[in-house]
């Protein structure tokens, strides 16, 4: 029997989309089942597997069951994106905009954080 056999309108589970890049962890929420599939977002996935229906690519989408591990991964990717945000804001940030003393301050927490 299936893992996802069980499953109920409104359960979570993990949708795991794979692609070009980091492998991506998001919670979802189950909003409709028939005998053999899963419908999120209008996509389909296969009850037996948790394999996305109708795509025949390398890099399907799947579904799996909000495990420790599973929210783990989750947590990381979350963490991960984040970061990149953060760093992303800062490359575009337009730093002439602050004053000189505004700017040291930013260098002088920079600077702490190199210290061992």
């Amino acid at each position: 029997m299936s893992e996802f056999q069980n499953l109920k309108v409104g359960d979570e589970v993990i949708l795991i989309s794979n692609g070009l890049g980091a492998t991506k962890y998001l919670l979802k929420k189950v909003q409709r089942l028939t005998k053999t599939q899963i419908v999120i977002d209008n996509f389909k996935y296969r009850r037996s597997d948790g394999r996305q229906i109708g795509y025949n690519g390398y890099y399907g989408d799947r579904l799996s069951l909000p495990t420790e591990t599973m929210r783990q991964k989750m947590k990381e990717y979350n963490q991960s994106l984040l970061k990149w945000n953060c760093v992303n804001d800062l490359r575009q940030t337009d730093w002439n905009k602050f004053s000189l003393e505004q700017l040291q301050q930013v260098q002088q927490f920079i600077n702490g954080l190199k210290r061992p």
